[in-house]
């Protein structure tokens, strides 16, 4: 399920801790380094349909945070879209926007993605790319190369990210360091029905973390996101 990252607030709502990103889960935080390994192969697990989450902070509305799933030659394309809008006395006051597109080889590692995020009207591009055996990765950050099963925070929509000790931040391309601790089976009240669903606890670098439920064919069912003093809550839309 990012990140990724903080939700940017008008200087009237917000604390100086909340300025970027709000969508990646684990959004970003060490500056990534040439040729630094990954933990291991994440091997994804594609939902049975596409997927649709409305975004909440403290009970209002926010935005939303959607994925879709099609056929990419041998493999799978997943494209996400976020859009969220703060509003302040009816006004928007803030607009965060963000769309990737995923490749997926069909052992379910990543191969490519590009990721284009408008942060209240500041553009950034992040991309990755097969090369000489490994994956290619360019953000504003700067350049650098890792093995192939790579993820990037908003990867999280699939359970394989809790196997991650490093995710790619999908706004800065730095390279965050996370750690996941995997918790209780619940029961879930969603859309109706009853799911059961594993909790993860996760913790990344400033100060950021959250709580992710996956369903027992490895898909995000909900999801709180702790970051720099606010909390936005994932729901699984019918």
């Amino acid at each position: 399920m990012s990140r990724a990252n903080g939700v940017p607030f008008p200087s009237s709502v917000r604390t100086s801790a909340t300025r970027r990103g709000a969508l990646g889960l684990l959004g970003g935080g060490l500056l990534a380094q040439t040729a630094i390994p990954v933990a291991s192969a994440a091997i994804a697990a594609f939902p049975l349909r596409d997927l649709r989450f409305d975004i909440y902070r403290k009970g209002e509305k926010i935005g939303e945070h959607g994925v879709r799933f099609s056929p990419a030659g041998d493999g799978r394309r997943a494209v996400t879209e976020v859009d969220l809008a703060v509003k302040v006395a009816f006004i928007t006051a803030y607009r965060y926007a963000q769309t990737g597109e995923d490749v997926w080889r069909d052992d379910g590692v990543l191969v490519s993605t590009r990721i284009r995020t408008v942060d209240d009207g500041k553009e950034t591009l992040v991309t990755i790319a097969p090369e000489d055996g490994r994956l290619r990765v360019s953000g504003p950050k700067g350049d650098y190369a890792l093995p192939f099963g790579a993820m990037t925070d908003i990867n999280f929509w699939n359970e394989a990210i809790t196997r991650q000790s490093r995710l790619i931040d999908s706004q800065t391309g730095e390279l965050v360091t996370i750690a996941v601790k995997p918790d209780a089976v619940e029961k879930l009240a969603i859309g109706g029905r009853t799911i059961t669903a594993r909790r993860f606890a996760m913790s990344a670098t400033k100060g950021r973390g959250g709580t992710a439920w996956y369903d027992e064919a490895g898909s995000l069912v909900q999801a709180t996101v702790l970051t720099r003093g606010e909390t936005l809550e994932y729901r699984l839309a019918a």
